[in-house]
């Protein structure tokens, strides 16, 4: 299986495309392993929240980000897809100019303004464990 690789030091975060984009707590919501919870950097909601980008610390190119993507089946998260590309972690969590908002002790951050819904959507989506 080969990987793509982006140089130099991978592709950017989608984030800058105006992706939900949470901190890393919100591995919390889909697993107990502290594992993953170590490593996350953050996670992206895309889908209206049935698909969650996990990006975390690679274990294979040090310095980069890889992603695994879960899907909701139901009312639990089905079993990850690890993408094959790796992305360059960004200066910061979340870029200038974003809203954040903390919910459920989540740092969550949108680059235009939350609407009505979105913050009790994610209210929803971040109190669930697994």
């Amino acid at each position: 299986m080969s990987k793509t690789w982006y140089p130099p030091g991978g592709a950017p975060l989608p984030v800058q495309s105006n992706a939900t984009t949470v901190g890393p707590q919100v591995v919390q919501t889909i697993t107990a392993a502290p594992r993953l919870a170590a490593l996350a950097h953050c996670g992206v909601y895309k889908d209206g929240g049935s698909t969650l980008r996990i990006y975390r610390a690679s274990g294979d190119d040090p310095g980069t980000l890889s992603c695994e993507v879960y899907r909701r089946a139901g009312s639990a998260w089905g079993r990850p897809k690890k993408e094959k590309c790796k992305y360059a972690p960004p200066a910061a969590l979340f870029p200038d100019g974003a809203e954040v908002e903390t919910i459920g002790g989540v740092p969550c951050a949108s680059i235009g303004a939350f609407t009505t819904e979105q913050p009790e959507a994610l209210r929803r989506l971040l109190a669930e464990r697994p």
